[in-house]
């Protein structure tokens, strides 16, 4: 089936009406006086045809141009040709929208690429077929639900623009599934997946899959001035450093599709703090960045953009986090008697890094003006709902920790650590720590040992209620390698930081992945280009890159941050894999499955696709005869 994109284009063939004109026109022999014919009727001679002969060249002449003029206005009209698919009575095209399909291939997008090819794909159906259009990222919409009309799925199919939101097999699997049951509505039916991701494994049974796929076959990178390659930001994270309640550092992971040469710009708030040029081989594409970064008084915006000479796709070149002012760690030690040697740990902070205010257990209440709760040998009634808390010597159980005394307590050497990587064990030598342990203690759920001996845990961290909880039941005054050792106030600082750092990273707003839903207050969510996006039932979808904020007082920022989609992972079996699944009822699929196969519908060049390029070469190859004809051979 012929169908022209660009109508309009036709237009041009008035041009014909000129050259009609032309050839018409008989301009009327002059008539000159010489004194002799000798030297004219010998070259006349040698050239001389017949009248037939004269209006043949001349008629020929003519059809060239013609053709010629044809040829143009065809090729700006835009033609696709597409085979005519007969039986099928229903086809779904199934549209990835996620970041990935935003590079730019040739000039246009993958997507763009992909919506020419579901077009022409559109003008095989015979009438009377029924379409669906679907799109997903991480979210599956309905774009056009099943319809005979075919201006409808087009003008969908032409008003999707790439989300820079990274895409996920699962989420890909449910649009799939999604798509099988829409097209099973009235068989035979069949989904056109447009894509850049290789073939599912699973394909639903029932119907007949295609993928009209986009994107290099393979991701190997050539030397040259043309090369086109990807460089993404995949982690990117602004983190305090132990011990430190002023200064962070960032972490930076960037990923690579191919060798090149990247540069990354660190910049707080406007001004430029470091400039990092980074190498990417074809064994290694990955490279991470730690660099130590300092708000200011009032917090701070520190942007990372990664830059790299033909990069195919910019929404993953640039992160934004947000720094909260700092301050120090403000703890409320609640307890009758605090220990000597915990207060000589607490001692040993400066006051921009932890203030310490302490409590008598009989002045506790639940709402103490605290970043963290540090309970010294006392435990209230009942656990603090939704408050970070450190409890040291805990003299009795509270549900959900469970606490069993050991009177005469238990020598122990080295404590068997289970999670040595863990933040409140940062920098502790537990290995040369020999501490006291006075009772054994559980939990139903939340906390994890991190330390234990031959009878129990000693050392528990976790989430409780809403909140990070760090419990301990040692004797730092009967410790033979404990109290004196750099470890315990390291222990005591990693545990108090640890537990009051979500609480302490929620005045920087949320670092959140495109695509999440987040719980927001108020009505209106802004981002920092202008845009205002409105929130619906107290949630909103961050479907785009940079910071936000709501009229509610939230705030967070949001960025692609996928290894995929910055490493954009070719398919290396090429981009006409097609697949079909049915089962024993489904006769057409079995007897007509040759109607999907690659070699027929979608890779013969000469039965369909794009007509313009060779329209284009036929004008020029009249051009050339023409020219060759009137000029080299003298027809005129």
């Amino acid at each position: 089936m012929l169908r022209f994109l660009d109508p309009m284009g036709w237009w041009w063939a008035v041009a014909l009406a000129a050259a009609i004109v032309l050839y018409l026109i008989r301009p009327r022999p002059r008539r000159l006086r010489v004194a002799t014919l000798a030297f004219y009727l010998a070259p006349l001679g040698a050239v001389s045809d017949t009248p037939w002969l004269q209006r043949l060249k001349r008629l020929l002449s003519f059809v060239l141009t013609a053709m010629l003029l044809l040829a143009t206005a065809a090729a700006l009209a835009k033609p696709v040709l597409a085979p005519v698919v007969d039986g099928l009575k229903t086809a779904v095209i199934l549209v990835d929208r996620s970041a990935s399909m935003g590079a730019v291939d040739g000039g246009r997008t993958r997507l763009a690429q992909a919506i020419d090819k579901a077009r022409i794909q559109l003008d095989a159906l015979p009438p009377g077929a029924a379409v669906a259009v679907i799109a997903y990222d991480r979210r599956t919409d309905i774009v056009v639900p099943r319809t005979t009309d075919r201006r409808a799925a087009l003008r969908a199919l032409e008003a999707l623009t790439p989300r820079p939101i990274a895409s996920e097999d699962s989420r890909r699997s449910a649009a799939l599934a999604l798509a099988a049951r829409l097209a099973a509505i009235e068989a035979p039916g069949a989904v056109w997946e447009c894509t850049d991701r290789a073939a599912p494994d699973d394909i639903p049974s029932g119907v007949a899959y295609v993928r009209l796929a986009v994107g290099e076959a393979s991701n190997g990178v050539n030397a040259g001035s043309n090369v086109r390659v990807n460089v993404g930001i995949a982690a990117c994270d602004a983190r305090p450093l132990p011990m430190d309640t002023v200064h962070q550092e960032l972490y930076l992971a960037v990923v690579a599709s191919g060798a090149c040469t990247a540069t990354a710009d660190i910049s707080v708030d406007g001004q430029a703090i470091a400039l990092r040029t980074i190498a990417f081989t074809a064994d290694h594409l990955e490279e991470r960045v730690v660099l130590p970064i300092e708000p200011g008084p009032t917090g701070g915006v520190v942007t990372v953009q990664v830059t790299t000479p033909g990069d195919v796709l910019a929404c993953d070149d640039r992160a934004d986090l947000v720094l909260p002012p700092p301050r120090p760690l403000k703890v409320a030690l609640i307890g009758p008697a605090p220990d000597a040697f915990l207060q000589l740990a607490l001692a040993g902070f400066s006051a921009d890094q932890i203030v310490v205010q302490a409590v008598k257990p009989e002045a506790w209440k639940p709402d103490l003006p605290a970043d963290v709760l540090l309970f010294a040998g006392w435990l209230p009634p009942v656990w603090p709902l939704g408050r970070p808390v450190v409890m040291c010597d805990s003299p009795q159980s509270l549900a959900p920790l469970s606490v069993t005394l050991l009177p005469e307590g238990v020598g122990v050497d080295s404590p068997r650590t289970a999670d040595p990587g863990h933040p409140v064990l940062y920098g502790v030598a537990s290995p040369r720590v020999t501490l006291w342990q006075q009772a054994v203690l559980g939990a139903d759920s939340g906390l994890a040992p991190l330390w234990s001996s031959a009878v129990g845990p000693l050392l528990m961290a976790g989430d409780v209620h809403g909140a990070r909880a760090v419990v301990m039941s040692l004797a730092p005054g009967k410790s033979e390698r404990l109290a004196l050792l750099a470890s315990w106030p390291l222990l005591i600082g990693n545990s108090l930081l640890w537990a009051g750092q979500p609480a302490r990273e929620s005045a920087a707003g949320r670092r959140c992945r495109t695509g999440d839903v987040v719980a927001v207050r108020g009505n209106e969510l802004r981002w920092a280009d202008g845009s205002v996006a409105s929130v619906r039932g107290g949630w909103a979808e961050l479907d785009r890159v940079g910071r936000w904020t709501t009229d509610g007082g939230d705030s967070g920022s949001a960025a692609v941050f996928s290894a995929d989609v910055s490493g954009l992972k070719m398919d290396l079996r090429g981009a006409a894999d097609h697949a079909t699944a049915g089962n024993s009822s489904s006769s057409w699929l079995s007897s007509s499955s040759w109607l999907f196969s690659s070699s027929w519908l979608l890779s013969s060049s000469w039965l369909s696709g794009d007509l313009v390029p060779g329209l284009v070469g036929l004008a020029a190859a009249l051009l050339l005869l023409e020219a060759w004809l009137c000029h080299r051979r003298g027809i005129h």
